[in-house]
């Protein structure tokens, strides 16, 4: 059985070299083919490379101040007595609409946006686990 698949593949491989030797015009345009799109394609992801790194500009990073609690409810648009289930929630939905690789138009906005709600959460986060800690020692 294995000696059969030996010599069917060697066979077929002749056959290929046979084809290839007396139709070397066909074999050559084939090859020439393969080897233009090969060319074309990966020309073609270098400009694409290119076009990003062109069409973003440089920003510098500013780390913004923490902000308020007040704050924080008002960026999420909660009210002041929201609960941790309901910030977890919003949190969400915002991520939804402002993350980076979600939105396709406005790309710096919503990143800033995105950092800006994702701060948000962090500080009332850490604000509800405090209180959580509180309540639990008293």
């Amino acid at each position: 059985m294995v000696f059969q698949l030996i010599l069917a593949g060697i066979l077929l491989l002749v056959v290929i070299v046979y084809f290839a030797v007396v139709y070397w015009q066909i074999t050559l345009t084939i090859i020439g083919a393969i080897a233009f799109f090969w060319w074309w394609h990966s020309r073609r992801k270098k400009s694409v490379k290119e076009e990003q790194y062109n069409s973003d500009e440089q920003y510098e990073y500013v780390e913004p101040e923490a902000p308020s609690y007040e704050k924080c409810f008002e960026i999420l648009h909660l009210n002041q007595n929201a609960t941790w289930h309901e910030v977890k929630e919003q949190y969400r939905r915002f991520v939804q609409m402002y993350h980076p690789d979600m939105t396709s138009i406005r790309k710096k906005q919503s990143a800033e946006k995105f950092i800006l709600v994702t701060r948000a959460k962090d500080v009332l986060e850490e604000r509800f686990r405090s209180r959580k800690k509180k309540n639990s020692e008293s």
